[in-house]
């Protein structure tokens, strides 16, 4: 199964309304009719600075984990693009 194949199983399996995860970067999306939208995403917690200092693969700071939201969110975006899905943030929250 290749990547576009993927994304539209996903969607097609989500039931309308239903949500889907992207737990390496914490962007939680609600399925429409076309797509998906962005609904909330993970927040920065003191944990993950402490993480980072001992050495996990964690952002090391709130500016960090936006830059990675920001830049995983476009890349989804464009291949759910590339299916004949849209991505949407109508709130703006990596703007």
């Amino acid at each position: 199964m290749n990547d576009i194949e993927w994304t539209r199983q996903n969607h097609a399996l989500t039931r309308e309304g239903g949500i889907w995860t992207v737990p390496r970067s914490g962007l939680i999306f609600r399925r429409t009719n076309t797509g998906f939208e962005l609904i909330n995403v993970m927040p920065y917690l003191p944990e993950m600075s402490e993480a980072f200092a001992t050495g996990h693969d964690v952002p090391p700071s709130p500016s960090a984990l936006m830059i990675f939201q920001k830049q995983d969110y476009e890349c989804i975006k464009r291949r759910h693009e590339e299916s004949g899905l849209t991505m949407t943030d109508p709130k703006g929250l990596l703007t």
